[in-house]
């Protein structure tokens, strides 16, 4: 059950990166740059955990529903999507793979499946089910904010408009409500897939807007998603 359970923890995520760089090749990266905003994305998490752990105590002393809402939109929502978005910030203001949008996007999503993978692997001792739905539904979480992070943070790196923020916001949004639909439990959490389409769908449709943006610019762009 051990090496199922390492297989479920890193293959969705793996499966997404391999996906991406496809798209990346196409686009003309060099080789190996997605396998390192992913290792960047790897090292983000202990930024997570620290401030996790020094909340925990703050956690403890507030009523139910207020400790899920911190727990969901600060310390999952915030405190993740603010670690994804230095990575990526500090990755492509170091690289001159920043030219195109739909760069940002794609290491967006490269970044936050680091993030996936240590998370899940948290999971491994524990039942294969649960890896399973992480993988369908945490996962492409943790790609689709990495990318719609990463699509607003393109347009500020390539335009004169900054909209860092406004990208950490909408993904904040979208985690966050993910992760409160599964704390409080019951019928409520089955609410959470609905919460992942769309996650996904937007991202999608922003590297789409991504790439119009690219062309229209004559930055060439490969092909699309």
């Amino acid at each position: 059950m051990l090496l199922a359970n390492l297989v479920m923890a890193a293959g969705p995520s793996a499966l997404i990166l391999w996906w991406l760089s496809r798209v990346d090749k196409a686009a003309g990266r060099r080789s190996g740059a997605l396998l390192a905003v992913f290792g960047l994305g790897v090292a983000a998490v202990a930024f997570a955990v620290v401030v996790g752990v020094l909340a925990s105590p703050i956690l403890t002393r507030l009523p139910e529903w207020a400790g899920h809402l911190v727990e969901a939109f600060v310390l999952a929502g915030l405190i993740e999507e603010l670690a994804k978005l230095l990575v990526i910030t500090g990755y492509l203001r170091r690289t001159p793979d920043r030219d195109r949008i739909t760069d940002a996007v794609i290491v967006g999503a490269a970044a936050s499946l680091g993030f996936a993978v240590i998370e899940n692997a948290i999971y491994v001792v524990g039942p294969t089910w649960a890896l399973l739905l992480r993988g369908l539904t945490a996962v492409p979480i943790h790609a689709s904010c990495g990318a719609i992070i990463g699509y607003f943070l393109g347009r500020s790196l390539v335009g004169t408009v900054r909209l860092s923020v406004a990208g950490l916001g909408f993904a904040v949004v979208i985690h966050g409500g993910y992760d409160f639909l599964l704390l409080v439990r019951g019928p409520l959490a089955y609410l959470s897939i609905v919460i992942v389409v769309a996650g996904a769908a937007a991202a999608m449709l922003l590297y789409a807007d991504a790439a119009t943006r690219d062309r229209s610019a004559g930055r060439s762009t490969g092909r699309s998603i």
